[in-house]
């Protein structure tokens, strides 16, 4: 599993019109081609390998589309190029495109395919604890490979042209891991290499559905996948070599030169070695591993985001592990989650990895039997989606480099097919990260493919209840209202930061789709009442899983005021992209709960907005007031009165939203003050942002990486006048600096910006692109910008 100079790459393929034909009517090329199997793995698990011979006279070009249920690896003449499918979910199943040149000769084109069987498709395993990731939704086991060129569809298409397929399915086995926490992301994988060289005899796959060639004059659907092209470019994979061989009793030097440069290692018969491998930083990627000989030997490659000390004595029974400085590894015990791989053979083989790991920590264990045993290469893929960052940022204040550095490496091993949560625990898209992680994605690139794609990948995610999802695509669905009432705020978010009009009307759609399903929990005073699902909101202490005071009877004034954010967010979209008739109806239902709110919730002695009936206080209720106008502008001193009460303080998640109240009452003192939690993960060798304080599940939750969007959006102060970036507004809010320079992607081009401060005043440069307009806020007063430079 190396990456390959194979002349194949993906492409993008145009998105069919008229999605209700799916299944009906053909739309894609590989609607034209059956799904197919292996004709005695119909139920249950399986490991397959489909094998297409090609005779080319002379030099070819071939394009197609290719697609399977669970995951598909794809390989030319032994050289992977290619893997997928993107999750997502049935009703909107991924289909990727490739297209490549062949030199003249006999090629091989090999898919590697595989499913787990579940309970949750209807689907048990008898005998097995072992489940398949939640994010990864099926409908079964399935494989599909269409020409884009009807001429090379007999050569191509499975079901016509001269596939075979080889059972693997008994050289691998599949143990549940054993982790603290919530840990969802499938089964370890354990191969025997003696078995993989002998698959079962090739043979010919059987349909398991037919291709959509022609249309259903009565309008009904095949069941099963309704195929979409998704728009995401190929993951990246690239061999990392290096990092550092700790913990280990002798040999350290002829590990560390396997590691390095690929320099074989030989282990005596009989012998047991374990060995600690520091990358050095925090990579996700595919295990690496070709053996030669060592009949019966085993090599466990298990990965582990951090090694853990004992807990402090007053931590509480249900705590995290405490890992302390990560950096440290001596005394502390390493706990965590891989794969194992038997060796045997005189040739060398290279292990298959089917799914990627990630952490900074690798513990493998080498045992041999009566052979000894050979590792040609031991080593990574590493893979993330290829999102690059393309701001840049200079300040006086070295640590502020550091953190905004600190929140694109997590954003980098974070974004894969999904803006994922954690890739340790889960690899899942939750809405309300997602909200905050599009919008880091706006401050590193100008690409939008993987924040449209998180927005449409909720919208699907209402067929099931007509609610979004908070998570999706997932084998299970799980509802939560609360993170539902956020994927308006995420649309309109990108309708202000990208200029895509069209896509942002056809999101219009779901948005009015979700306001109707909401509207029924409302009371008669247009405040909703208990809501379904989980109720998530943060994950302060005081509250038990993450819920509010009052969630229960419907009484929480951070529940009523999320659905005010979501009218908010609708309305904008309606006036800006909708209908003038709808932003009317909106505007009276955000009339009516911000009075409400203010009437049930708010404090007229103290202008504090309690979480309840006026028993538990937060910073979340107050700062959620403030960004949506129920108080005065001038009432910046809230803070300093809420700190005279007990009161449930902001985490790393919804910190996000603290730090936008912050900017916009202009209070650099707090923001700066709260930013301190960002620096003290500087100090603990953390080389991405945790999931919450310490003691933390996860070392990698992207949901923490805002602090670049607001680097930018917030201390420089940077914002969109208007929707498409087509303005500017920009209100510095330079705190302790004494000066800021960066630049930070727009939809037509980047704007540039060179700031100094002193005595509390401005001096510096903006400049805009091309057709950009804006206003700059300095304390002397407002001032217009233009395109090009703009000194001051």
């Amino acid at each position: 599993m190396i990456p390959s100079s194979c002349s194949f790459t993906r492409v993008d393929i145009p998105r069919a019109a008229y999605r209700a034909d799916a299944n009906i009517l053909p739309r894609y090329a590989a609607d034209l081609a059956a799904w197919v199997w292996h004709p005695d793995r119909l139920a249950g698990t399986a490991f397959l390998r489909f094998r297409l011979e090609l005779d080319c006279p002379e030099e070819e070009t071939i394009g197609f589309q290719v697609s399977a249920d669970h995951r598909f690896q794809l390989a030319l003449d032994e050289e992977w190029f290619a893997a997928g499918p993107d999750r997502s979910d049935v009703g909107h199943w991924s289909i990727q495109g490739y297209r490549g040149t062949l030199a003249p000769g006999r090629h091989v084109l090999t898919a590697l395919v595989w499913w787990i069987a579940d309970a949750a498709y209807g689907v048990p395993n008898p005998g097995s604890s072992v489940t398949p990731p939640m994010a990864q939704a099926s409908f079964r086991g399935g494989f599909v490979l269409a020409a884009t060129s009807e001429a090379a569809a007999a050569r191509l298409n499975t079901g016509v042209a001269g596939w075979q397929v080889e059972d693997l399915t008994h050289a691998v086995s599949l143990e549940k891991g054993n982790v603290a926490g919530y840990h969802d992301i499938g089964p370890s994988f354990v191969v025997d290499a003696a078995r993989w060289r002998q698959p079962g005899p090739p043979v010919a796959p059987i349909v398991v559905r037919e291709p959509v060639i022609t249309g259903n004059p009565t309008g009904v659907a095949r069941p099963g996948w309704r195929l979409e092209t998704t728009p995401l470019r190929e993951q990246e994979r690239k061999r990392f070599r290096g990092g550092t061989i700790r913990e280990i009793s002798e040999g350290r030097e002829n590990w560390q030169a396997l590691v390095d440069n690929d320099e074989p290692v030989r282990v005596a018969p009989h012998q047991a070695i374990t060995f600690l491998w520091d990358l050095g930083t925090y990579r996700c990627g595919y295990p690496l591993l070709e053996t030669r000989a060592g009949r019966d030997a085993t090599v466990s490659i298990e990965w582990a985001e951090a090694l853990y000390e004992e807990p402090p004595e007053a931590a509480p029974a249900n705590a995290a592990p405490f890992k302390g400085d990560r950096d440290q590894v001596s005394g502390k015990r390493f706990a965590g989650f891989g794969d194992r791989f038997i060796c045997g053979g005189e040739e060398p083989l290279r292990f298959p990895a089917f799914w990627w790991r990630s952490g900074r920590f690798l513990q493998v264990r080498v045992t041999t039997a009566g052979e000894p045993l050979v590792v040609e290469r031991l080593g990574i893929v590493t893979t993330r989606y290829p999102l690059e960052r393309e701001s840049r940022l200079e300040c006086d204040d070295p640590e502020l480099e550091k953190i905004a550095a600190l929140a694109v490496s997590t954003m980098e091993q974070g974004t894969h097919e999904l803006f994922t949560d954690s890739p340790y625990y889960e690899q899942m898209a939750y809405v309300g990260d997602n909200v905050t992680e599009a919008l880091v994605s706006y401050a590193m690139t100008r690409e939008t493919r993987m924040a449209r794609r998180a927005i449409e990948l909720f919208d699907w995610s209402r067929s099931i209840t007509g609610l979004v999802a908070e998570r999706w695509p997932n084998a299970c669905y799980q509802g939560s209202a609360s993170y539902a009432m956020l994927w308006p705020s995420m649309v309109r978010n990108h309708a202000w930061w990208r200029d895509e009009p069209e896509f942002i009307r056809e999101c219009l759609r779901g948005v009015r789709g979700l306001i109707e399903e909401l509207l029924p929990y409302r009371r008669d005073d247009g405040l909703p009442g208990r809501l379904p699902g989980w109720s998530f909101v943060d994950w302060v202490p005081e509250w038990r899983g993450g819920n509010p005071p009052g969630h229960e009877t419907g009484d929480s004034s951070l529940l009523a005021m999320h659905w005010l954010l979501c009218l908010q967010a609708a309305a904008d979209l309606e006036e800006h992209f909708g209908e003038p008739e709808l932003l009317q109806r909106l505007r009276r239902l955000e009339a009516q709960a911000r009075a409400s709110l203010i009437a049930r919730y708010r404090c007229a002695e103290s202008g504090l907005f309690f979480d309840d009936g006026r028993r538990h206080l937060s910073e979340h209720a107050n700062a959620l007031a403030t960004l949506l106008g129920l108080r005065a502008d001038s009432e910046r001193d809230w803070p300093e009165k809420l700190a005279r009460h007990p009161h449930a303080r902001c985490t790393v998640y919804f910190t996000h939203y603290l730090f936008d109240v912050f900017a916009r009452m202009g209070r650099a003192d707090l923001f700066f003050s709260r930013l301190g939690l960002w620096r003290s993960f500087l100090g603990c060798g953390l080389s991405t942002i945790p999931e919450q304080p310490e003691p933390t599940r996860s070392d990698c939750h992207a949901w923490g990486a805002h602090p670049l969007f607001h680097i930018h959006a917030s201390v420089a102060g940077i914002r969109p006048g208007s929707p498409g970036f087509r303005t500017v507004r920009v209100r510095p809010m330079p705190g302790h600096l004494a000066f800021l320079n960066g630049n930070l992607p727009h939809p037509k081009g980047e704007i540039r910006y060179r700031l100094s401060f002193a005595d509390g005043g401005l001096c510096g440069e903006i400049a805009l692109p091309e057709g950009v307009a804006g206003v700059l806020e300095t304390p002397a007063g407002p001032r217009a910008l233009e395109s090009g430079v703009n000194a001051f």
